[in-house]
């Protein structure tokens, strides 16, 4: 018990005590959590695509796990009521490591107890009378409990196979080893393969894609966030997670997949980097080149940069402008930021453009399959959508 507090050591140790002098009667961790309905890890990731789990959506997924462990790695839409806070769950595990199962047992029965009525009315409140998928990190006796107590409570609840941790595994086995195969958007910045993506889900949402920038919630390069404000950069697992519910719903009966289309990036975007299997899908992918004039381009990096002038993307665009001052030096910086602070979005983006992205980013030489025009996104995303059809 070294990681506790003093304190903490003494608190615990008295209540071991108190518990003995009880002489309360003992449970098995299968008596105090029988076997309970289980939900498979496959139907477990059809509705994680269908969006059954979303909030507000028809059924609610729970995680019962510590506070810590949910910060750290959590199911995609799931809701955090932990079952033992962080601290409880230290000193369970502690006890059933380094003295007995059934002390371990009775301790967590006893911290259940002074917060039993307050989990069973908030996870009441959560469900609202919808379905309930519950897990913990392997399946076992925190999800098992936990079932087993909501439905003697009257929910529809049934424990998750496997827990979070079958879960990382099928989502690492698909990310890391299973073949894929890609047809990748290449172009110049500005040409609109993020928007020709974003036509396709609206107008062609039978064509297979991957979208990276959407999963990362970044594009990439020193601005990558700045079409991002709106959410926060995921960690890794959440970013593969996202990767893998967009692969899930295009596997076909026999377990196969077609191939994706996705969008020309570097290995690392921000601080996440995209998972070998996939990696190799798109370096070795055959690719169709996406052009545009310049001028499109132009108004293309104002509107998604600046929004039409708005407050928050200008000082974004402004913050991150002075990343590039060791690559570009002081006297080019101080002339962007007096382009952005006069409002000349246009002059700014067509000069970041050519002095910047167009020098530092070249197009990765490969195969190309079909070349079509951004200028007219809805006909570029019909063209691409044919061709996938073939």
């Amino acid at each position: 018990m070294s990681d506790f507090s003093l304190d903490q050591r003494q608190e615990l140790q008295r209540l071991i005590l108190s518990l003995k002098e009880k002489r309360l009667p003992q449970q098995t961790l299968e008596q105090a959590a029988p076997r309970v309905p289980n939900l498979g890890q496959t139907e477990l990731h059809d509705g994680l695509c269908l969006g059954l789990y979303k909030a507000g959506g028809p059924a609610l997924l729970l995680d019962v796990r510590s506070p810590k462990e949910f910060a750290l790695d959590g199911l995609p839409d799931a809701v955090n009521l932990p079952v033992l806070d962080n601290e409880e769950r230290h000193a369970v595990g502690l006890l059933y490591k380094q003295q007995s199962q059934e002390l371990a047992v009775q301790v967590a029965l006893h911290f259940w107890e002074k917060k039993k009525d307050l989990f069973l009315a908030e996870a009441a409140k959560l469900a609202a009378g919808r379905p309930v998928a519950l897990y913990c990190w392997r399946g076992g006796g925190r999800s098992r409990f936990s079932t087993h107590q909501l439905r003697l409570a009257g929910l529809e609840v049934r424990q998750l196979v496997g827990g979070q941790k079958d879960w990382r595994r099928r989502v690492h086995a698909a990310l890391y080893q299973q073949a894929w195969s890609f047809l990748c958007l290449d172009g110049l910045t500005g040409c609109g393969k993020t928007a020709i993506l974003e036509e396709l889900r609206r107008s062609h949402p039978a064509v297979p894609q991957i979208d990276f920038e959407a999963a990362a919630a970044h594009a990439s390069s020193v601005f990558g966030r700045v079409r991002f404000l709106d959410r926060d950069e995921p960690k890794q697992a959440r970013f593969e997670e996202a990767l893998f519910l967009q692969l899930m719903p295009f596997r076909r009966a026999d377990g196969s997949f077609p191939v994706f289309l996705c969008e020309s990036e570097s290995r690392k975007i921000g601080f996440l980097q995209i998972p070998p299997a996939l990696w190799q899908a798109r370096v070795s992918a055959p690719q169709i080149l996406v052009k545009c004039s310049l001028k499109v381009r132009v108004a293309r990096i104002r509107r998604e940069y600046f929004h039409d002038g708005d407050p928050i993307q200008v000082a974004a665009v402004r913050d991150k402008v002075t990343l590039l001052t060791r690559h570009l030096g002081h006297d080019k910086i101080a002339a962007w930021i007096e382009l952005i602070d006069a409002g000349r979005y246009d002059e700014f983006s067509a000069d970041i453009l050519v002095n910047w992205y167009d020098r530092c980013y070249a197009q990765t030489p490969g195969t190309v399959v079909l070349e079509v025009d951004s200028a007219d996104v809805p006909k570029a995303a019909g063209q691409i959508a044919e061709l996938m059809k073939a």
